[in-house]
């Protein structure tokens, strides 16, 4: 099964315009002191699964070139998507995704990031079914808010078809800790189950500890995003911390008036740290209980560095 399944709340990823060359040594990055780890590859497997996931990163200087995710079948390749970044002011303004099957490579779909005068992200538009002249339709926006409180809201207006109508909406809610990283969250959408949706998050507290993500360029732009934004959606313990990794991960469905969509999903992690303190080797073990029913899965993730 994919992690991703469980990321209702961070479905994201990424647009915009100019280029920019090599590092100017002004990263982006807060005050985070970069010490110029970067990830050059992630492989994921799950429990009793034929399927294997590998990633493979590029960049000029500390700023991200591109990531291609392939899926291996019984050892045999099967999809390759490649996502090549776009940077405007040391913060990635475009992201656009195409998808390599049989040899047959086409660019397929794009985001669009847009940032507020503190820098921070603010706007993310996501285009798709673009044909060979880079004609999409709009499928998506999403408005990011930061609130005197220290929560962030974002609402996402959402059309299916691409004819330019609102087919529904969602809003979520996150709240972060002082270091960015997200501790608890909940989703309300428009529909007729009136379900409601909840996450909350505990994290590793060893401080000599890092969130792999870190030190690429305009991570920090993107804040509580970054990691979903920079790593493939079904790595999920990389999308919640900013600085840190998290441990243990609930989502929470709940008083919906079809009982069968109310769950309860629990995702626990075990690192094993490098000795700059990275995450190489993590364990990912799932619970997901739908009423009476019980299902365990497990993942297993490996990450090299440059």
């Amino acid at each position: 099964m994919k992690l991703n399944t469980y990321l209702f709340i961070l479905i994201f990823t990424i647009l915009a315009c100019s280029n920019e060359s090599a590092d100017d040594g002004n990263n982006n990055n807060g005050n985070f002191e970069s010490d110029g780890v970067l990830i050059s590859s992630i492989t994921s497997s799950e429990q009793n699964s034929d399927y294997q996931y590998v990633s493979y990163f590029t960049y000029d200087g500390t700023k991200i070139v591109s990531r291609t995710d392939t899926s291996y079948y019984n050892g045999s390749q099967n999809t390759t998507y490649i996502y090549t970044y776009t940077y405007t002011d040391n913060k990635i303004s475009l992201i656009q995704s195409s998808k390599n099957h049989g040899g047959d490579s086409n660019y397929y779909s794009y985001e669009e990031f847009l940032y507020n005068s503190q820098g921070m992200v603010s706007e993310i538009r996501y285009f798709d079914n673009c044909d060979g002249s880079n004609s999409c339709d709009l499928h998506g926006s999403y408005s990011v808010e930061y609130n005197s409180n220290g929560s962030i809201s974002v609402t996402y207006n959402f059309d299916n078809d691409g004819d330019g109508v609102n087919d529904g909406y969602s809003i979520y809610t996150y709240n972060i800790d002082n270091s960015g990283n997200l501790i608890s969250g909940s989703r309300l959408t428009e529909s007729d189950d009136n379900c409601e949706y909840s996450f909350s998050s505990q994290y590793d507290n060893n401080n000599n500890n890092n969130n792999p993500v870190k030190n690429i360029t305009g991570s920090y732009n993107l804040g509580i995003f970054a990691g979903s934004f920079l790593l493939d959606g079904s790595y999920s313990w990389g999308t919640l911390g900013l600085t840190k990794n998290p441990n243990i991960v609930t989502y929470l469905s709940d008083g919906c008036d079809n009982s069968e969509n109310n769950y309860t999903d629990i995702i626990e992690y075990a690192y094993d740290y490098n000795e700059a303190g990275y995450p190489r080797n993590i364990i990912v073990d799932i619970t997901e209980t739908y009423g009476s029913d019980t299902y365990t899965g497990e993942e297993i993730i490996t990450i090299e560095y440059n």
